[in-house]
């Protein structure tokens, strides 16, 4: 394996698991609602998402070849997105003191299911896969070694970012309207998933 394959996979993962989307807008609000360590939950979960959706591209190939498939993912992710979308739109601020992680409101799982169907995930998955192509299972540590080693830098960037708005967050108001903003980002997200 060369240095220059491992750099090109390194700067495709720096610049998705850094870029905005709804999985690190989960992450920054959930760390507006209780601080960094109430997101680690998410933070996990999206992890967790992300080693499940490399290993499905590394044991399924062959369905990647189905263009149906594409389809239904994308059909799929965007109306869980819309779901979300709208639950967030639509929550009730919580009762002061209260710290309910996104992880513990949609569930660990639903949040892995979520990195899962990400478009970006996705690309970015396929991408790496395909760079390191064909992959052995020292191509597989080194694959899993830069996914955790850039993400979760990534993520805790995120998280720090939310951790600034959680002063504001205790004003019903404004965490009504920051609720109100992350739900139409949801839904513009799954919008435009649709629309592509």
């Amino acid at each position: 394996m060369h240095a220059s394959t491992v750099m090109a996979a390194t700067s495709v993962l720096l610049v998705s698991a850094i870029s905005p989307g709804p999985i690190n807008f989960l992450v920054l609000r959930s760390a507006a609602r209780g601080g960094v360590m109430a997101s680690l939950p998410t933070m996990v979960a999206i992890l967790v998402g992300g080693f499940s959706l490399i290993a499905v591209v590394l044991l399924g190939a062959p369905i990647f070849a189905f263009a149906p498939f594409a389809s239904m993912v994308k059909i799929v992710g965007s109306l869980y997105l819309a779901w979300l979308g709208c639950k967030t739109f639509s929550r009730q601020a919580p009762m002061p003191g209260s710290r309910a992680t996104d992880a513990e409101v949609q569930g660990v799982v639903a949040t892995a299911f979520l990195q899962m169907i990400n478009p970006k995930s996705w690309v970015m998955v396929l991408t790496l896969v395909a760079s390191f192509s064909p992959l052995n299972r020292y191509g597989i540590a080194v694959l899993v070694a830069l996914y955790i080693t850039v993400s979760v830098p990534c993520l805790l960037a995120w998280a720090a970012l939310g951790q600034t708005l959680l002063l504001r967050m205790a004003e019903p108001s404004f965490q009504r309207n920051f609720d109100r903003l992350s739900g139409c980002v949801l839904l513009v997200c799954a919008g435009c998933l649709l629309a592509s």
